[in-house]
């Protein structure tokens, strides 16, 4: 599981960087700063015609020529280098959203383990508390049988149980654990175990308090 968050999360890093790094692949050059009183000293238009490169210069005004595409083939190459960009980018973005969705996913699986076991887990234990007694219930399958055990302790009457813990151990079984008498403020408690048809169980209960 670590290795499929880490893995995603990777993944997701060099995603969002590439999303966020657009038109990383043209050459252009902007250094230097325009400060006030600064005027165009000079403009070209650099164009693409019939197979090679050439540049046109105005040299007879003072204005600067407007930097212009008029070829039509151009234009068209243009066009489709914008819509392949559009296309890359929505598919980025459903990718990251993909991700994002498994990523929740996984972990919320992993933050909340054996939501099917049926155990108990009620009180708490407060310092000075102690475990009054552990046990272990266990009976091995049977074909086509329910079998069911009670867990009884009794303490003495001064006993005071304060959290009463009943975990599965082991593959999961489909057993049932429930209170039955006494529990929480009590002296007592009877955890009665019931097995699913045709199958065991196996429980490991502590019981604290004072």
């Amino acid at each position: 599981m670590k290795c499929v968050l880490s893995l995603l999360l990777l993944a997701l890093a060099v995603i969002s960087n590439a999303a966020t790094v657009p038109n990383v692949n043209r050459n252009n050059i902007n250094i230097g700063y325009v400060r006030p009183g600064d005027r165009l000293l000079q403009r070209y238009d650099i164009f693409l015609k019939d197979s090679h490169i050439g540049y046109r210069r105005d040299r007879g005004r003072s204005e600067a020529v407007r930097f212009r595409l008029d070829y039509p083939w151009w234009n068209r190459i243009q066009q489709r280098y914008d819509q392949s960009a559009l296309v890359s980018v929505f598919q980025m973005k459903c990718v990251l959203s993909l991700l994002l969705l498994a990523l929740a996913v996984i972990s919320n699986a992993a933050t909340v383990p054996n939501v099917n076991r049926n155990n108990i887990n009620i009180g708490y234990v407060r310092p000075g508390d102690r475990l009054l007694q552990r046990a272990s219930v266990y009976k091995p399958p049977r074909a086509n049988t329910i079998q069911y055990q009670d867990y009884v302790y009794r303490g003495n009457a001064r006993t005071r149980i304060s959290s009463i813990v009943a975990t599965e151990v082991g593959a999961r079984q489909f057993a049932s654990a429930w209170i039955t008498r006494g529990g929480i403020g009590y002296n007592n408690v009877t955890i009665r175990v019931q097995s699913a048809r045709g199958y065991g169980y196996n429980y490991a209960i502590n019981v604290w308090g004072q």
